[in-house]
């Protein structure tokens, strides 16, 4: 929905969906007596008289579900950080009225601009709540120096609403330099303001100058029109009551209602769980109801006010076991292997942070090597569609879990495409974000340089919910990224609303095409054309197999030998037995691949292959250049057991032709349901994208979703678990 604003030099026009408020140092450095602002010489009248219009900005983008973004000014104690001539200059000019500068002591007893202080947090009546970001900046500007453009892209925000102070410093350069990275902004004018009368007019002015040189203006009153129908037509259209859907939105307006409680939720799951026509081997590890249901009561004593809530508060979620949590047994289905974590991995701890609830932990393929579900000792899940047919794997219970309707999302890894292959086959969404975005302490390792946390969900919504939360970069981790490549900062980096994009497909002729069954050829050239549907223009001159070179390297190279040095010391003291009736540790095929893994390769060849996949990215870039996304089958067929139980290295190889490269050539991705066999199982496709372009492929895949109409989850044969009205 596009919304509109009277400003200067004309309308304001945003979809609320893509834009974010960013609130820029309402800190009590530059609004209370004894601070930074006031020893400057400055005026506080005015700045205060801007925190009332702010609050209510504030007040109503909340409701209406905008991303919001708070500020502060400040340096790390030993001024590290703090640029030399903002250090220097004021102490250095002849004459200087500053008898305190930055980093010195205030008359309220706090250094001045230092993080930590009490002076430099920001005011009560603005302060972040759960789920809003919070940046701390070393310069004036809200980009330099922090992740507030890589918050923003990975939000999809192509619009700005900026309040803040003070108008003619920071609150200004911040907006120009969004205006330089692509982003549509709109100062409120009695939402900011400054030290000197005339220099925020002429701030403004210079803003709105030649039909907007750098953005618009408005006034407090033009933007909350618009925003409060806005927010009352959402509201209204919300459920009142509620259907069983676990999706994350559904959820989080009953709970803001007071039409169900997380009790309600879990009781519900635990029913669901005992009833479930589900194969047993989903789950390996369920917490105790009655443990279960005090975290719920825990969560609602905590946070009575639901407006202080993260959108995740309440949220039930399964945990994938190849993921550690703090005292239980992390298996990777392999008994052999299994172990009691001492500490919860960050994903996972991040996750209850912010309000979730785990319900327990699930079965996969063993150590994560597979894409079939049928590689565990504990029992091989099917699809939820089909008993006869496999579920995918690694992430099997992952996405069964979340298929049936158990849970409302679940966490997951993706190496070769673990998290997408049984999405695809479970008709939920699977994504895997740029690999290095998220903390992967904690997990077993299966291609440590590779792997990747996944999320499985119900909708494109939910998932890109749940990243938001579990997105950070670990300068600790050997392979976090920690740098961005240059399209990650460029002004193109997200679309804006309504806007077209360029996409490719793999070739009708090419050798992974040829792999697709009849049926879902004819369901992706359908997929392809509601691709152009939403905005998408194929263009046709883009190397194919680049690609397909690079996913060769991951199962037919060097790289599958990673998968054993990820647990070498475990697998050198657990080698095959000798005799035949002996019991081995491994199942036949992680037997199969681990031993030829161990054997085949020598340094060279890891050498050669490490080279051909640094030539495979950059001539991945090339062809990027050309596009933005490539969308292509998830998968090229759905087999059933049968099937798998007749060629179980062949046909696993197959399974992943559309999903081997990814990791290896450092994109992103999403797998999202794309319609159904006449037999009634189900076909997605996988929207790819460059490495931190994780916001756009959302976006796109939020288009496709929408437009394709078909709710995830079980639609047919098995039946939803257990439906009811509250």
């Amino acid at each position: 929905m596009i919304l509109s604003a009277a400003a200067k030099p004309y309308a304001f026009s945003f979809d609320p969906a893509k834009t974010a408020l960013l609130l820029i140092d309402f800190q009590r450095d530059f609004l209370e007596d004894g601070g930074f602002g006031e020893i400057q010489g400055g005026n506080l009248v005015a700045v205060q008289a801007s925190i009332g219009p702010a609050s209510a900005v504030l007040k109503l983008a909340r409701r209406a579900g905008l991303t919001v973004v708070h500020t502060r000014e400040g340096h790390d104690p030993t001024l590290r950080d703090c640029p030399t001539p903002k250090l220097t200059r004021q102490a250095n000019a002849p004459d200087s009225k500053h008898t305190v500068v930055i980093g010195g002591t205030g008359p309220r007893g706090s250094r001045l601009l230092v993080r930590g202080e009490h002076m430099h947090d920001l005011i009560d009546q603005l302060k972040p709540i759960q789920g809003e970001f919070l940046i701390d900046k070393p310069g004036k500007g809200a980009f330099y120096a922090t992740e507030l453009h890589q918050i923003l892209v990975n939000a999809a925000v192509s619009h700005l609403i900026i309040v803040g102070v003070t108008t003619e410093c920071c609150v200004t350069t911040t907006l120009r330099e969004a205006n330089d990275r692509g982003f549509e902004c709109v100062l409120v004018s009695d939402a900011t303001d400054g030290y000197i009368a005339e220099f925020k007019h002429v701030a403004l002015e210079m803003i709105t100058f030649s039909e907007g040189l750098f953005g618009y203006v408005c006034n407090s009153g033009s933007i909350l029109a618009p925003l409060e129908k806005y927010a009352a037509e959402r509201e209204a259209a919300e459920p009142m009551t509620w259907n069983g859907s676990m999706d994350i939105q559904t959820l989080k307006s009953l709970y803001t209602k007071g039409i169900i409680t997380p009790e309600d939720v879990i009781n519900e799951v635990y029913k669901r769980l005992k009833l479930s026509t589900a194969d047993n081997a989903v789950w390996l590890h369920i917490f105790p109801h009655a443990e279960t249901v005090k975290r719920a009561r825990d969560l609602l004593k905590a946070y009575p006010d639901a407006s202080t809530r993260h959108t995740l508060f309440g949220i039930p979620f399964s945990i994938k076991d190849s993921i550690d949590i703090k005292g239980i047994t992390t298996t990777a289905a392999c008994p052999a292997y299994a172990y009691v974590a001492e500490k919860d991995s960050p994903s996972y701890a991040a996750l209850i942070e912010a309000g979730c609830i785990a319900i327990g932990k699930v079965n996969l393929d063993q150590l994560a090597t597979g894409l079939v579900g049928m590689r565990s000792p504990y029992g091989q899940p099917a699809s939820v569609f089909s008993a006869d047919h496999v579920s995918g794997g690694s992430s099997s219970g992952s996405c069964v879990s979340v298929a049936s309707n158990q849970v409302s999302f679940s966490l997951a890894t993706d190496t070769a495409g673990s998290g997408r292959v049984p999405a695809a086959f479970n008709n939920i969404i699977g994504f895997k974000p740029t690999r290095g975005t998220i903390p992967a302490a904690g997990v077993v390792p299966c291609c440590l340089s590779l792997d990747c946390i996944a999320i499985e969900a119900l909708k494109v919504t939910d998932a890109h919910t749940v990243w938001s939360t579990l997105f950070k970069i670990d300068e600790r981790e050997a392979f976090s990224k920690v740098s961005r490549p240059p399209w990650a900062l460029a002004p193109r980096a997200v679309l804006q609303p309504g806007e077209n994009f360029e996409f490719a497909i793999p070739p009708i002729d090419s050798e992974s095409r040829k792999l697709v069954t009849t049926e879902f050829n004819q369901l992706f050239e359908k997929a392809v054309l509601l691709v152009k549907a939403i905005g998408g223009r194929l263009v046709n001159d883009v190397d194919y197999t680049v690609f397909e070179d690079a996913g060769r390297l991951l199962y037919e190279g060097s790289f599958v030998a990673e998968r054993v040095s990820g647990v070498r010391e475990w697998y050198d003291t657990h080698p095959a037995p000798t005799h035949p009736e002996g019991k081995d540790a491994l199942l036949p095929e992680i037997r199969a691949i681990y031993s030829a893994a161990a054997n085949k390769f020598s340094a060279v060849d890891a050498w050669s292959d490490a080279l051909k996949m640094m030539s495979s990215q950059r001539l991945a870039q090339v062809e990027y250049g050309k596009m933005n996304v490539l969308v292509v089958p998830t998968t090229p067929m759905h087999p059933t057991k049968a099937q798998y139980l007749a060629d179980p290295i062949g046909l696993n190889h197959k399974l992943g032709k559309f999903t081997h490269y990814a990791n290896i050539l450092d994109l992103t991705g999403v797998s999202c349901p794309a319609g159904f066999t006449k037999d009634g199982m189900p076909f997605a496709i996988t929207i790819l994208g460059q490495s931190f372009s994780d916001g756009m492929v959302l976006e796109i895949a939020k288009r496709f979703e929408a437009a394709f109409h078909q709710p995830a989850g079980v639609s047919g044969k098995r039946g939803i678990v257990g439906e009811q009205q509250v």
